[in-house]
């Protein structure tokens, strides 16, 4: 079966992949929000070294530059606000690519890197030219329909009291896939993408259905245990309350968290587990070593530092192209981009943390504004322990997110510039909208 599977079906599956990417882009990227999830479930199948995930995955980076070629050469192609920055990103993380083809080196590090920043401008790029402002709620619900497919998953497994996998004298819940980064990640972008949708005090399927995957997403949290996630989680919870003025709606969801922690014993439990080696050594206990904090990341990242000591002086400017996996995006750019291409995504992502609020502020009802908002600060949380800038999935909801609240901003101003000219005409507002 595996056979058939890899020889047949794989790449019978992969030239449709591309004819629909190349024919209906918009199609493709609603699709793979969908399906994600699913294609996630087949992890340890790999061709050529690659596993299913980064070859599906994949397929958008790679084949969007035909895309837009061919799109250009029709004209009508747009470019975003954020084009330039994004293409002068793209050429620092290119540089550590070509030391390693000229030092005769292996560069697939590197080139991993640069295809998943890719993913993000290809994510940007076709929003911007194949959606419009209608298009948003078809975004939302494709995103909702693919974190539903997931927290279904693991409510199933928590049900059934399987796909639980000890780590020590820890239980986590991975179900089906490789870790409980797919539970807790999609659990996340759960919480991020139904808080403003939620009305207080309301009924009606819509609104009880979005109560309803906050309250699954909470659960799954509480059962495939990430702190870095959960940290991430409540900081987002305490900043939708600031951005939007809504602390009630961030009381709600802090207290049904801390209800869950409370009421499981098994929670509880978990958790503490989690946390022992950290309080241990805050305590002073002399047998717990710093390297054995955050689950051996601090020791990760003590390597990774005395790694960048140990190169070159140009490699600490512009990368040496290693990696350190998903355990710190800082230290991780760091090493494979350098002190270049780390300033250049702090900033780029700092600014567009900073358009997101002036666009709120000028407009309260820009929702992917808000959405750009509440990622940005999951990623600066998350960027600690994981790696969140070069994760397909989020990258591909991010950008969308970031083209469409561009998108929106564009449509507010045409709004306000038709009602000043009116105004000075002396149309009345009824009759101008």
């Amino acid at each position: 079966m595996n056979t058939f599977i890899l020889n047949f079906l794989v790449p019978l599956v992969l030239v449709y992949w591309i004819w629909l990417l190349i024919s209906n882009p918009k199609q493709f990227i609603l699709i793979f929000i969908i399906i994600s999830p699913l294609i996630n479930l087949f992890w340890q199948y790999e061709v050529l070294g690659f596993t299913l995930i980064e070859i599906f995955s994949g397929i958008l980076p790679l084949v969007f530059v035909f895309v837009m070629f061919v799109k250009m050469s029709q004209g009508g192609w747009k470019w975003g606000k954020y084009h330039k920055l994004f293409l002068l990103i793209l050429i620092i993380f290119f540089i550590p690519i070509v030391k390693s083809m000229v030092a005769g080196e292996p560069m697939a590090n590197a080139a991993k890197l640069f295809i998943k920043i890719l993913c993000g401008y290809a994510s940007y790029n076709i929003f911007i030219n194949f959606f419009t402002l209608k298009d948003q709620k078809k975004l939302v619900y494709a995103l909702l329909a693919g974190v539903s497919i997931v927290l279904a998953i693991a409510i199933v497994q928590i049900l059934r009291g399987s796909g639980f996998v000890a780590y020590g004298d820890r239980l986590s819940l991975i179900g089906p896939y490789h870790d409980p980064g797919e539970f807790t990640r999609m659990s996340l972008l759960a919480i991020i993408l139904v808080l403003p949708l939620i009305r207080l005090f309301r009924s009606g399927l819509q609104n009880n259905l979005r109560i309803g995957i906050l309250v699954l997403a909470i659960v799954t949290l509480g059962f495939a245990i990430s702190r870095n996630v959960v940290l991430s989680a409540a900081g987002v919870v305490v900043a939708y309350g600031l951005i939007r003025r809504k602390i009630v709606v961030s009381l709600l969801v802090i207290g049904l968290a801390a209800g869950l922690y409370v009421s499981s014993p098994s929670v509880q439990a978990q958790y503490q587990g989690k946390l022992y080696y950290e309080l241990q050594y805050l305590q002073g206990n002399r047998n717990i070593v710093l390297e054995q904090l955050g689950s051996g990341r601090v020791g990760v990242w003590q390597r990774a530092i005395t790694s960048f000591k140990k190169v070159s002086l140009f490699e600490q400017i512009f990368g040496s192209g290693q990696d350190i996996g998903p355990h710190g995006q800082l230290l991780g750019l760091l090493l494979g981009v350098g002190v270049l291409g780390l300033g250049a995504i702090l900033y780029f992502y700092l600014r567009l943390f900073i358009d997101a609020l002036k666009r709120l502020r000028k407009d309260r009802n820009n929702l992917a504004a808000v959405y750009c908002a509440l990622l940005l600060v999951s990623f600066f949380i998350l960027m600690v322990a994981s790696a969140p800038l070069t994760e397909f999935y989020h990258q591909i909801a991010f950008f969308a997110f970031v083209a469409m609240s561009e998108k929106n901003e564009q449509e507010w101003k045409a709004v306000s510039r038709s009602r000043s000219l009116n105004s000075r005409a002396g149309v009345p507002a009824a009759i101008s909208t």
